[in-house]
């Protein structure tokens, strides 16, 4: 009887450990779990994304250029647009590259807008002018 109690504790160990894996996994694979944009913590304005970064969350694809816009790098071969407004139009980690103001107006005229404002709170906040 000891010998199956023990046998019992290591099936419900392991079974309780590849169903953590498993969630682990499934998390990363369909919610973009584990895979956040990471930001950094500026001197002039408290924090920025992180340059370059190209990354999905929460099924959306999310790129930062190297000024840490969401938008292509800028093209001097077009005539750029800045894109100035809030949080709805850099639009967080909740809304795909492509849906964004910046890019649907890049696609749809011969033009470059760049996602180059941000407004926290009541603090107006200039990024890589």
């Amino acid at each position: 009887m000891d010998k199956n109690f023990r046998v019992r504790k290591y099936i419900v160990v392991i079974c309780s450990l590849l169903i953590l894996i498993i969630s682990e996994l499934l998390l990363r694979a369909l919610f973009g779990l584990g895979n956040a944009p990471l930001y950094e913590k500026s001197n002039s304005y408290e924090y920025i994304a992180c340059p370059n970064q190209n990354c999905y969350r929460f099924g959306n694809h999310i790129k930062y250029n190297s000024y840490s816009q969401r938008s292509d790098e800028p093209d001097s071969t077009k005539n750029i647009v800045l894109g100035l407004g809030d949080s709805v139009l850099f639009g967080g980690t909740m809304l795909d590259q492509d849906s964004l103001a910046t890019t649907l107006f890049t696609k749809e005229t011969d033009w470059q807008m760049l996602n180059n404002l941000v407004v926290v709170g009541d603090q107006t906040i200039v990024l890589h002018t």
